[in-house]
């Protein structure tokens, strides 16, 4: 009898431990999935900023190669005026 009374407290004890285990078990796959969905919002804005700057990036060499363009052709024009201004006199 007091075998099969210590073999049934012994198997509460591991019961109880494994819900504990069980509980704990829970509690950490929640934080890690909220962990997760911060990273992934945190992901997405930083991709999100990274796009914009590379889209303003992309539009000032735009406008600095057309102002280098449009100072090409300017500097062009003014010389050819000034040398037919200059075989005039």
């Amino acid at each position: 009898m007091t075998k099969m009374l210590d073999f049934l407290d012994k198997e509460m004890i591991r019961l109880l431990d494994e819900r504990k285990i069980h509980s704990l078990i829970l509690l950490a796959e929640r934080d890690r999935r909220k962990k997760e969905a911060l990273e992934g919002g945190r992901r997405f804005h930083e991709e999100e900023k990274r796009r914009f700057n590379d889209e303003v990036f992309r539009n000032v060499l735009f406008l600095q190669l057309n102002l280098e363009t449009n100072n090409a052709y300017f500097l062009t024009h003014y010389k050819f005026v000034l040398k037919c201004l200059l075989f005039r006199l």
